[in-house]
């Protein structure tokens, strides 16, 4: 399969528009009609994530693999202290593994080639790699409602299809019965995926396992995309093991551009929403930390209420911990600068955590931002204010702190980041004689 050039950027970069397509790292380089094309793409996937300027092009919030026809671009997260590409992809991968949206529990990032394979080929082979591992086990087989016009009863005879079809063939009956087969929604949503891979795998050794998956599903309908996203898979006793692999399925599908199910295939995509990403690996990483009493996007409560009982404007903290009686976090994938009085914090995620401390009659608020190299060697509580009411009254205590995600050895790297945020509550809650029991790390 021809070799697609890769361009590898990373978030808030410039890419300049010149006459020719450069994959040189220190100065990638699109053509005007490459920079139209992403354009098409970043509209019919209706995102707002890419500036684009006269003589270049700048990508914020989203990171991933936008795959074209001739090329490929590949968006890394900035982290402030890593420039090495393979570093970064180690990086990211780890974080969406610990996600709820990417659990690979049984071979995590060991074994992959992070300096030479971009993010789809990665994404892909662990997906690859987590099936077979299931399939071992046993292929998902259910009873399938079927309809066959039969030489012998099988299940229930149809009347009526056995008066239309077979007044002159008495040797035939038409019967509807149930019968154990791979053919069934399941299959066809993995299958589906690895079509989609075929298509756009460059490596040999994903491709092998790609042929090799096909075949055992050789015999599993091909169902359109748009069915297969529609339609919620109930997630049984006897299918829960294959939870990473649907994830990662519907992940693969949703790439795909509108035009394919008219089997037009210009690019793929795959995409994060780095704000999204990181709120969810803080989650779950303090989820992990803390216990059951941790809860994320809960407890949930209104702002209005009108007259007849309707409550208005939903509120989500990221993060509570004893149902935000103790204290809230809310992530931010923003840089602050230490050197300002307001350090560059957004006036309206003020407001916001405001609401937080008055709604949910919470003492702590914490504001959590990535460190960046500017802000000096200290991670942590950066920085703590009173959160004044009327009369001048404190009714919550802001905290502002940071998490260095720019650790070299990715072997360590969650463990890194435990180790910050159980130092950075221990020290938020200590202050207000608050104790909270670490379930360890």
């Amino acid at each position: 399969m021809k070799q697609l050039k890769v361009l590898t950027t990373f978030e808030h970069r410039r890419i300049e528009i010149t006459e020719k397509f450069s994959v040189i790292p220190e100065n990638p380089t699109i053509t005007r009609k490459q920079a139209e094309e992403l354009e098409e793409v970043l509209k019919a996937r209706k995102l707002n994530c890419c500036e684009f300027g006269a003589s270049s092009v700048k990508f914020s919030q989203y990171v991933g693999i936008i795959r074209f026809s001739s090329w490929t671009l590949e968006i890394l997260p900035k982290v402030d202290g890593i420039n090495d590409q393979e570093q970064v992809r180690h990086y990211l991968v780890n974080m969406l593994k610990q996600t709820q949206n990417m659990s690979v529990k049984q071979f995590g990032v060991a074994g992959l080639n992070m300096k030479h394979n971009d993010l789809l080929e990665i994404y892909a082979s662990i997906f690859c790699k987590n099936l077979i591992e299931q399939l071992r086990k046993g292929v998902i087989k259910q009873y399938q409602t079927q309809e066959d016009n039969l030489s012998v009863v099988r299940g229930r005879i149809l009347l009526p299809q056995q008066i239309r079809m077979n007044l002159m063939h008495p040797e035939k009956v038409y019967c509807t019965f149930d019968e154990f087969c791979e053919d069934n929604a399941y299959n066809q949503l993995l299958k589906a995926a690895l079509v989609i891979l075929q298509k756009n795998i460059r490596t040999a050794n994903t491709q092998q396992m790609i042929r090799e998956l096909l075949f055992v599903f050789s015999e599993v309908t091909d169902v359109s995309v748009k069915r297969l996203l529609q339609q919620e898979l109930l997630l049984t006793r006897l299918v829960i093991r294959f939870e990473d692999s649907f994830a990662i399925a519907k992940i693969i599908l949703q790439g795909l551009n509108p035009d394919f199910s008219v089997g037009k295939q210009k690019f793929f995509t795959l995409l994060f929403d780095m704000n999204v990403l990181f709120e969810d690996f803080i989650a779950v990483s303090i989820r992990k930390l803390l216990g059951s009493k941790v809860q994320t996007q809960k407890p949930c409560k209104y702002l209005l209420k009108t007259d007849d009982g309707k409550q208005l404007f939903q509120m989500r903290p990221d993060v509570t911990y004893n149902k935000g009686k103790d204290w809230i976090l809310d992530t931010k994938w923003k840089l602050i600068n230490t050197q300002e009085n307001k350090m560059n914090i957004s006036q309206a995620d003020l407001y916001q955590m405001l609401a937080y401390a008055v709604r949910y009659d919470c003492q702590n608020i914490i504001l959590l931002y990535p460190h960046h190299s500017k802000m000096g060697q200290k991670t942590g509580v950066i920085q703590q204010f009173e959160m004044q009411g009327a009369q001048n009254v404190n009714i919550s205590t802001l905290t502002v702190a940071t998490i260095d995600l720019a650790q070299t050895n990715h072997k360590t790297f969650q463990r890194y980041v435990n180790e910050q945020l159980e130092s950075m509550l221990d020290a938020i809650m200590n202050r207000n004689n608050t104790d909270i029991n670490m379930a360890g790390t």
